[in-house]
């Protein structure tokens, strides 16, 4: 069957159904552009990449349940945009955990010398307490300054899996530096 998006009442009918024909026709027509326009708003390819695969991936998903009120075409702009705002209000949280972390311990200039130092020995001890995983991309991004998609090919696993590592060591080392010992 030969697919439009101007006209995509089949298109939609038969991705409803699970052809995978018209899903990959869907695919095809509309990734590069996809990618183009969420790259506008995170100016990173691999994360524009991951948003777009990850609409594609939900909708698949989803697609006997998803009703198409507007063209598909629109609809898959508003979904990457959704995927997007999504992905950093994520990121937003891990961000702003690393911030409020940085200033509560490292960076405050309202504590004394003495009280910094004891914060900063906290800190190395909270890190020591890390899963080995963990402790080494902590090191890695927040030490040694490495980005998150650089340790992801240092380690060998998945820009993902570096976040969620990062997340799961942000949350022990609050939980850690908040405890009173």
């Amino acid at each position: 069957m030969r697919y439009s998006l101007q006209n995509s009442v089949d298109l939609v009918k038969d991705l409803q159904s699970g052809d995978e024909r018209a899903f990959e026709y869907l695919f095809n027509s509309l990734y590069d552009d996809l990618t183009y326009f969420i790259l506008g708003f995170c100016n990173d390819v691999q994360t524009a990449e991951d948003i777009v695969q990850a609409t594609f991936i939900r909708l698949w998903e989803k697609k006997e349940s998803i009703s198409f009120h507007t063209s598909l075409k629109s609809y898959m702009y508003s979904a990457c945009y959704n995927q997007f705002v999504d992905h950093f209000r994520k990121n937003k949280n891990i961000t702003s955990v690393a911030i409020d972390l940085y200033q509560e311990i490292l960076v405050s200039e309202d504590e004394n010398q003495e009280h910094r130092e004891a914060m900063q020995q906290k800190l190395k001890n909270a890190i020591n307490t890390l899963p080995d995983k963990c402790k080494e991309i902590v090191i890695l991004h927040k030490l040694k300054g490495y980005k998150y998609q650089e340790i992801a090919e240092m380690l060998n696993i998945s820009k993902k899996t570096v976040e969620n590592q990062l997340w799961k060591a942000y949350k022990i080392l609050r939980s850690f530096i908040n405890s009173k010992d």
